[in-house]
């Protein structure tokens, strides 16, 4: 997971370079990144995964493709599902929600294409609202899997209980 990361954190200066961005700060920012995920493993692994993919935004600073990278941060939340775990999920989506505001607020450059504040909080709305319904399905999901497979284990520990009868009644 830490070489995950660090692989990750090298995508952004390379991409940033690829179009003409400093790739230094990109590194740096990466770098962090990946430390931040790695020290997180101390805590909790499942937010190792979604530090590098933030970098991505400030890589493409300025291309065409910044808003396509910023649905990055989506796409990890939906990616924590296989984790089978609610927190990862929400932390996960908390990560997301922080990043939208800030961003808005403070370098709206690295997510939106219009500097036009007021047009800047209602795009961040709406990927509040698509951030939720995704957040919702999700945590729909893990609970359902994790119901089934509760229901699984009891299945599988009354079958082996009744075959132990069956065995001790031979």
């Amino acid at each position: 997971m830490i070489l995950g990361a660090g692989v990750g954190s090298l995508i952004a200066p390379l991409v940033g370079r690829s179009i003409g961005n400093a790739p230094l700060p990109l590194l740096l920012m990466g770098g962090l990144f990946a430390l931040l995920g790695a020290l997180s493993l101390r805590q909790s692994a499942d937010m190792a995964r979604i530090g590098a993919a933030l970098a991505i935004n400030a890589a493409l600073a300025g291309h065409p493709w910044q808003i396509d990278a910023h649905m990055i941060n989506f796409s990890a939340v939906a990616v924590t599902a296989v984790l089978n775990d609610l927190k990862a999920t929400l932390a996960a989506t908390g990560l997301v929600a922080v990043h939208h505001l800030s961003l808005t607020f403070l370098m709206p450059g690295l997510v939106f294409p219009s500097l036009d504040m007021a047009e800047n909080i209602l795009c961040t709305g709406l990927h509040a609202v698509v951030i939720i319904a995704e957040t919702v399905a999700i945590a729909y999901a893990i609970l359902r899997r994790q119901r089934l497979g509760a229901i699984g284990a009891k299945q599988r520990t009354e079958l082996a209980k009744t075959s132990a009868q069956a065995d001790a009644a031979r």
